[in-house]
């Protein structure tokens, strides 16, 4: 069982007794290793995006829209996409979830996005793990 001064890693399995802790607040530690593949994810996007033939590359999220709106060209600048990924994630219906849900979700997602496979950059997951 873990106690208030356990640390959770990023890198590894997670450990299923951290979700039902996580109501309550856990030290997440970004490591070097997810580091380093945060980095390598975001050099990859920027490449994609940005290199030869980036233009023509669609890439989901970035320059589209989402879910059933993938058929849809995203914003052109790139701080108006974020504020429409942010509107995305924020619809939902229904009452709001108890906080210790939340937590667990949010700590579910910072684990997802440290495996450096959607581009985001470390200081996303360092703000999410903080």
């Amino acid at each position: 069982m873990l106690t208030p001064t356990d640390t959770v890693p990023l890198t590894g399995p997670l450990d299923p007794a951290v979700l039902p802790r996580a109501a309550q607040p856990l030290t997440v530690t970004v490591d070097e290793e997810a580091r380093a593949r945060l980095d390598r994810g975001r050099r990859l996007f920027h490449a994609l995006r940005h290199g030869p033939g980036g233009t023509d590359r669609r890439i989901y999220g970035a320059d589209t829209g989402f879910g059933a709106l993938v058929g849809y060209a995203g914003r052109t600048d790139d701080a108006d996409q974020c504020d429409n990924t942010l509107a995305h994630l924020g619809a939902g219906q229904g009452p709001d979830l108890p906080p210790g849900i939340v937590r667990a979700a949010l700590l579910l997602r910072t684990r997802s996005l440290a495996q450096g496979l959607s581009g985001v950059s470390a200081e996303v997951v360092d703000r999410l793990a903080a």
